[in-house]
């Protein structure tokens, strides 16, 4: 697949609303238009590091999770801690995608909100997938890096 099939198809997320965001560890999870458990669900994987950004300031990154409890932390001080960094990025759901932009050169990938948010992703490592985005009803994943973007069935 090339560059330029990868951003025909991600152009399909165009007008699309994001049903629900999920952070698992520090990567963050987009699920488009319908629940994950939907048969047509639609989802973008974004390793770290990614940026979610404002016209005036940075509004979450991938930086900034606690990865363990601090010495003396109880179980639900560090969840807290842990909720309080994901809640963030809660302000992408329900957002409307306006754009989606894959670098040419870099791959790293741009989504452009109607509200003004952009959120945006770095590829840092030239060999390991960066991001990814699986279309549950075509039965595909598109698994990107500098290197290659590599197809698979899910």
């Amino acid at each position: 697949m090339t560059i330029s099939e990868l951003q025909q198809l991600l152009d399909c997320l165009k007008g699309e609303v994001v049903f629900e965001r999920k952070i698992v560890g520090n990567a963050i999870c987009l699920w488009f238009s319908v629940s994950p458990q939907s048969s047509n669900a639609q989802c973008l994987w974004l390793d770290v590091p990614w940026r979610l950004e404002s016209a005036d300031k940075v509004v979450a990154s991938s930086y900034g999770f606690p990865w363990e409890r601090d010495e003396g932390e109880s179980a639900e001080q560090y969840r807290s801690r842990f909720d309080s960094a994901c809640s963030k990025s809660n302000v992408v759901n329900k957002a409307q995608v306006v754009d989606v932009v894959v670098d040419h050169l870099t791959r790293d990938l741009t989504i452009v909100f109607q509200s003004g948010l952009t959120l945006k992703t770095f590829v840092v490592d030239l060999e390991e997938e960066n991001w990814h985005f699986t279309d549950y009803r075509a039965g595909k994943r598109y698994g990107v890096s500098v290197a290659m973007i590599d197809v698979s069935t899910v």
